[in-house]
């Protein structure tokens, strides 16, 4: 047997060895002298192969093609034995840390406090704004509207603190209410809270949004004291001026008049 030589390892190995190689050894040998990995050996990637020491079947190769021309890159191997990452392989991570304002993670699990109970999430996206993810239990989530699992928080405006007659028949403004998208565009709904004395003349209400020519709340022919709550059938969706009017069913007799009136809203 001659001389083993990283140019004839197929008699080096002493079985059949992929290709291609060298056609003349002294090339080999130029490129890196008497150890040719101490010098800039090139291999065309294409016709490179690493195959496994147990079954020559099983080989890899690297691709450079998706390389700009001119350019050189460096794969930096870890201090550590590790295995590559795929960008399209169903694999595990442990101890990755994502840094950046450009990432963009997606996610189907999570995990509790308890690092080997995963939590699923039954949705792979929220279906729709304002939403937040709520676990079920410990291992499921889910996308839920905010409105279903926070509180309300009851907000009330004043809206007349005085007391009020209605001595007309026709709608009279009476207070008055400048509704502010910036403060109020959370208010999922509201009421109109009144306070009446009524004696023999029936008093008519109605809230009204001037800037959209919308009615807000309304009702007529009361004719009862006491507090009267009426709900409201929308609220405005943008900047509006909204006013309180009253009036009475018809002339004579004691005006209805209205002792106190107040807005609440439930605010998420």
């Amino acid at each position: 047997m001659s001389n083993p030589t990283l140019c004839n390892p197929t008699e080096f190995l002493q079985r059949t060895f992929p290709g291609p190689w060298f056609n003349e050894c002294e090339m080999f040998y130029l490129k890196g002298k008497n150890n040719p990995f101490a010098g800039p050996v090139s291999f065309v990637d294409e016709t490179t192969f690493i195959i496994d020491d147990g079954d020559a079947t099983k080989r890899f190769k690297f691709q450079a093609d998706g390389i700009d021309p001119g350019v050189t890159r460096t794969y930096r191997v870890p201090n550590q034995d590790t295995d590559l990452v795929g960008t399209n392989v169903i694999q595990i991570l442990t101890n990755k840390t994502m840094v950046g304002p450009t990432n963009q993670v997606g996610a189907t699990q999570f995990e509790t406090s308890n690092p080997f109970m995963p939590v699923i999430i039954n949705n792979s996206a929220p279906t729709g704004a304002g939403q937040v993810l709520v676990t079920t239990n410990t291992s499921n989530a889910v996308w839920t509207d905010v409105s279903t699992i926070v509180s309300n928080e009851t907000i009330t405006y004043t809206l007349m603190p005085n007391k009020v007659s209605a001595a007309s028949t026709n709608l009279t403004a009476v207070a008055n209410f400048p509704w502010s998208t910036a403060r109020y565009g959370t208010y999922t709904n509201g009421v109109l809270i009144l306070h009446t004395t009524v004696t023999n003349r029936d008093l008519d209400v109605q809230l009204y949004d001037v800037t959209n020519a919308v009615v807000l709340a309304n009702q007529t022919g009361i004719n009862t004291t006491g507090v009267l709550e009426l709900p409201l059938t929308s609220l405005p969706i943008n900047n509006a001026n909204i006013i309180l009017q009253i009036s009475k069913d018809s002339g004579g007799g004691t005006s209805p008049t209205i002792e106190g009136c107040s807005l609440e809203f439930n605010k998420v």
